[in-house]
């Protein structure tokens, strides 16, 4: 808790700092703002490990709540010069921050789209923390908790994936990463075309809010993917999931094919 306490008090300070990301996905990038600088070097996390080792070279990668860039970097870096990587991200200010932090890095395979992604088109609020912009959220249940503290909403504009890749004519893509705190399956009801053709590779985050609602978003996720023929790993565990073994997971990450 004190250790939270001070980094959420620090953060302010060190907005405009720019400094070299010493271990993470986006090891070697600058990057302005966040503590990072002050971290120690730890070894990578199972989640890290697995995406390193993907071969992404020549791919086109969507990048479904870009944060500040960190994923966006990396994956600018493993498809190289003749990919293309499109970051998805609601909240203006991280939006920002990954145009700076790609300005600073001159990464020019990477759009930056100011939009969210849902199960249909609409207007949704955006509940943040504006120190701690990561753990925004569109999940009611989530928000119910953030709202407990000081923090702010906004209206963002949704997407169904579906419709904005047919209306703006984007390349398909070979990856798709979504890390969305607690909206993955509305995300997904919004690109079920795209999972049935080309039915790209998924790295999805899991979340919720409580034990029962983790099972619920795993639960639900699970189902809409095996519907659309997907096979599904359990990053964590390495494990091939079925529904025989779905009660053992509430969280962690899928990587489906």
């Amino acid at each position: 808790m004190l250790r939270r306490a001070l980094s959420y008090g620090l953060k302010p300070l060190f907005r405009n700092h720019i400094y070299t990301l010493r271990h993470g996905l986006a090891q070697g990038y600058k990057i302005k703002g966040g503590l990072g600088f002050l971290k120690p070097y730890r070894e990578p996390t199972a989640e890290e490990r697995f995406l390193m080792n993907l071969q992404l070279s020549g791919n086109t990668v969507y990048d479904i709540g870009g944060y500040v860039g960190i994923t966006a970097m990396f994956f600018s870096r493993a498809v190289g010069e003749t990919g293309r990587v499109i970051t998805f991200e609601p909240n203006p200010t991280n939006a920002a921050a990954i145009r700076q932090n790609l300005a600073l890095n001159h990464l020019r395979n990477v759009e930056v789209i100011e939009s969210g992604l849902g199960a249909a088109p609409e207007t949704k609020t955006l509940v943040y923390d504006p120190n701690d912009t990561a753990a925004g959220s569109m999940n009611q249940q989530i928000q119910a908790r953030l709202l407990a503290t000081q923090h702010r909403q906004i209206d963002i504009t949704v997407q169904a994936l579906d419709e904005y890749v047919a209306a703006q004519h984007l390349a398909a893509p070979d990856l798709v990463k979504i890390d969305v705190e607690g909206m993955e399956y509305d995300v997904l009801r919004g690109m079920q075309k795209m999972l049935r053709a080309p039915k790209p590779a998924l790295f999805i985050e899991l979340h919720g809010d409580g034990e029962q609602q983790k099972r619920a978003n795993v639960q639900n996720v699970f189902t809409l993917l095996q519907a659309c023929h997907y096979m599904i790993h359990h990053v964590e565990t390495d494990q091939t999931i079925t529904s025989t073994d779905l009660h053992k997971i509430q969280e962690g990450h899928f990587y489906c094919t």
